[in-house]
């Protein structure tokens, strides 16, 4: 197995209106490697087609803590109902239980 490595995507958001925009911006940003991230974070919001892949093994991981708040982790893997067909289904699972 190889080693994870969280990269922190832009500053911890306090508001949470802005988070949906975070997660998209996060997702196209797996989805193109070669770009700066940067380019992503203060880039316009719109939806881009041009990604270099359809699918990464990378994942988006949020954490949401607050003082009224229950803590909550979530894991995205951007790309994946939209482009897999269904014999990549264990790939899935192995990428799934890598990161378990």
């Amino acid at each position: 197995m190889g080693t994870v490595e969280n990269v922190s995507f832009g500053s911890v958001l306090k508001d949470k209106k802005l988070v949906e925009e975070r997660i998209r911006r996060a997702q196209r940003a797996i989805l193109s490697p070669s770009e700066n991230l940067d380019v992503f974070l203060s880039g316009s919001d719109e939806d881009l087609n041009h990604r270099e892949l359809t699918f990464s093994k990378n994942c988006v991981s949020l954490e949401i803590s607050g003082p009224d708040l229950t803590d909550l982790s979530f894991c995205d893997l951007p790309g994946i109902l939209v482009s897999l067909p269904a014999f990549f289904c264990l790939t899935v699972e192995l990428i799934v239980l890598e990161k378990a």
